[in-house]
């Protein structure tokens, strides 16, 4: 198995008296595209600013890459927010010139980022002010991916773009990684996009971690069934999530335990796989203890 790219021991932080991360523990191999998934202020884009260096957590531990954060140099990591600085009266190729200047980022950097906004149909003499939000998102990620980092830390980087541009964006992203290994966290509410492009999972809900392990773990602990409406689950035992289907109810339940295996098949009562999304939903319908296995 390979070395953790991220380890993440026992974080938390407040903003006040508002816990915004409690306890949070997780680690991403080397080489893993890791999807950070969970609902409006589940605590994602605050879990990547402290992994940035940009908060100060209250207890825990943050190495990237086998090193303390504070130890790591900067051009090994690179974030991607979701909202872009860009300076508006600047056109791509000047910020790109003046980074490579400052000593911000190499000029191979400033070349590699013309190449990918070719890619991404942007012309490089287009001032930030021109851009619409969609293509400012889509010069943000070919200015991450341009210094060619080791490990990248991404903010909802599809976040309101339209077919076309999500299309773009993913190309450029998937084509990076094809060309160079990396180790990749993003952070996104799209769980359809995140069953898409995951291997790993960390599902967060109000600050807390429910979830960490590889997609298929996760899957594998729980079916979909459908019964007849009405129908009455196991004794001392209820199913995480019960919706009304044409067919009946459709339940989703944990099969980690004998005791609902057995129930279904004395039953005769067959289940399938669910989504990603279908289980996040019934972890955080109603917020149980932590699960978070690795």
């Amino acid at each position: 198995m390979s070395e953790p790219a991220i380890q993440v021991q026992h974080l938390s932080l407040s903003f006040g008296k508002k816990q915004v991360l409690n306890d949070v523990s997780f680690s991403v191999n080397a080489g893993s595209f890791a999807v950070l998934a969970g609902p409006n202020g589940a605590g994602k884009t605050t879990l990547l600013r402290c992994l940035m260096g940009f908060y100060r957590p209250a207890q825990g531990t943050i190495e990237l890459l086998g090193r303390p954060r504070k130890c790591l140099p900067g051009r090994e990591v690179a974030f991607g927010a979701e909202a872009c600085d860009f300076p508006s009266d600047w056109s791509l190729r000047q910020l790109a010139r003046f980074r490579s200047l400052v000593g911000e980022v190499s000029p191979e950097a400033e070349k590699e980022f013309e190449r990918l906004l070719e890619q991404v149909k942007l012309s490089p003499s287009l001032k930030v002010s021109q851009l619409s939000r969609g293509q400012r998102s889509l010069a943000q990620l070919a200015w991450v991916l341009a210094s060619r980092p080791t490990l990248l830390l991404l903010d909802e980087p599809t976040l309101g773009l339209d077919v076309v541009a999500r299309d773009l964006a993913l190309d450029l992203l998937l084509g990076f990684l094809a060309e160079q290994p990396a180790t990749v966290l993003l952070a996104t509410q799209d769980l359809d996009l995140a069953e898409r492009l995951a291997d790993t999972v960390i599902l967060l809900h109000q600050g807390r971690c429910h979830w960490t392990g590889t997609l298929e773990a996760i899957k594998t602990r729980y079916q979909v069934v459908t019964v007849p409406r009405g129908f009455a689950p196991p004794e001392h035992e209820a199913p995480l999530v019960r919706r009304d289907v044409l067919e009946g109810e459709q339940w989703v339940v944990p099969v980690t335990t004998d005791h609902w295996k057995r129930w279904l098949e004395d039953r005769g009562i067959s289940g399938r796989t669910p989504t990603l999304g279908e289980v996040a939903f019934a972890l955080w319908h109603e917020p149980k203890e932590d699960t978070c296995a690795s």
